[in-house]
Protein backbone atom coordinates (compact mmCIF):
# COMPACT_ATOMS: atom_id res chain seq x y z
CA UNK A 1 0.00 0.00 0.00
CA UNK A 2 1.26 3.61 -0.92
CA UNK A 3 0.69 6.63 0.45
CA UNK A 4 0.47 9.60 -1.30
CA UNK A 5 2.31 12.75 0.17
CA UNK A 6 0.68 16.07 -0.50
CA UNK A 7 3.16 18.98 -0.85
CA UNK A 8 1.29 22.27 -0.29
CA UNK A 9 2.31 26.05 -0.76
CA UNK A 10 4.49 26.66 2.52
CA UNK A 11 4.57 30.59 0.78
CA UNK A 12 1.21 31.59 2.16
CA UNK A 13 2.31 31.26 5.76
CA UNK A 14 5.39 33.86 5.59
CA UNK A 15 4.39 37.17 6.16
CA UNK A 16 6.65 40.20 4.15
CA UNK A 17 8.85 42.34 6.52
CA UNK A 18 6.10 45.41 7.90
CA UNK A 19 3.28 43.33 6.19
CA UNK A 20 2.08 42.34 9.66
CA UNK A 21 -0.91 44.65 10.35
CA UNK A 22 -0.42 47.04 13.16
CA UNK A 23 -3.68 49.05 12.85
CA UNK A 24 -5.58 47.04 15.42
CA UNK A 25 -2.79 48.32 18.15
CA UNK A 26 -3.90 50.40 21.23
CA UNK A 27 -0.66 51.91 22.19
CA UNK A 28 -1.66 55.00 20.96
CA UNK A 29 -5.43 54.77 22.95
CA UNK A 30 -3.28 53.93 26.09
CA UNK A 31 -0.33 56.52 26.14
CA UNK A 32 -3.30 59.33 25.69
CA UNK A 33 -5.71 57.82 28.83
CA UNK A 34 -2.44 57.75 30.73
CA UNK A 35 -1.81 61.19 30.39
CA UNK A 36 -4.89 62.49 31.18
CA UNK A 37 -5.16 60.61 34.16
CA UNK A 38 -1.92 60.55 35.48
CA UNK A 39 -2.33 63.65 37.72
CA UNK A 40 -5.67 62.50 39.26
CA UNK A 41 -4.14 59.06 39.90
CA UNK A 42 -0.90 60.72 41.55
CA UNK A 43 -3.12 62.90 44.15
CA UNK A 44 -4.85 59.81 44.68
CA UNK A 45 -1.59 58.04 45.63
CA UNK A 46 0.23 60.58 47.56
CA UNK A 47 -3.46 60.82 49.82
CA UNK A 48 -3.55 56.51 50.17
CA UNK A 49 0.17 55.95 50.43
CA UNK A 50 1.78 59.15 51.57
CA UNK A 51 5.26 57.74 52.68
CA UNK A 52 5.90 55.99 49.47
CA UNK A 53 7.52 57.49 46.41
CA UNK A 54 5.26 57.38 43.02
CA UNK A 55 7.47 55.92 39.92
CA UNK A 56 6.79 55.30 36.33
CA UNK A 57 6.94 51.62 34.91
CA UNK A 58 11.02 52.26 33.84
CA UNK A 59 11.87 53.90 37.19
CA UNK A 60 11.05 51.28 39.27
CA UNK A 61 13.84 50.07 41.45
CA UNK A 62 14.48 46.76 42.68
CA UNK A 63 13.27 45.73 46.36
CA UNK A 64 12.14 49.09 46.78
CA UNK A 65 8.18 49.75 48.10
CA UNK A 66 6.67 52.24 45.64
CA UNK A 67 3.49 52.92 43.41
CA UNK A 68 3.87 52.51 40.34
CA UNK A 69 2.02 54.57 37.75
CA UNK A 70 2.14 53.26 33.84
CA UNK A 71 1.07 50.74 31.13
CA UNK A 72 2.54 47.67 31.00
CA UNK A 73 1.78 46.09 28.24
CA UNK A 74 1.14 42.02 27.79
CA UNK A 75 2.06 40.00 24.48
CA UNK A 76 -0.82 38.01 23.80
CA UNK A 77 0.75 34.80 21.66
CA UNK A 78 -2.88 34.38 20.31
CA UNK A 79 -2.80 37.52 17.91
CA UNK A 80 0.96 37.00 17.55
CA UNK A 81 0.43 33.71 15.76
CA UNK A 82 -2.26 35.04 14.32
CA UNK A 83 -0.67 38.08 12.55
CA UNK A 84 2.33 35.73 11.08
CA UNK A 85 0.20 33.06 10.27
CA UNK A 86 -2.76 34.82 8.37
Amino acid sequence: MTIPIVITDRNRFRVSVGGCPLDSQYADLYLSRLKLSHSRLENQARCQWPQLPIRSVPDVKIDEECVIIGTIYRVSWKSWWRCILF
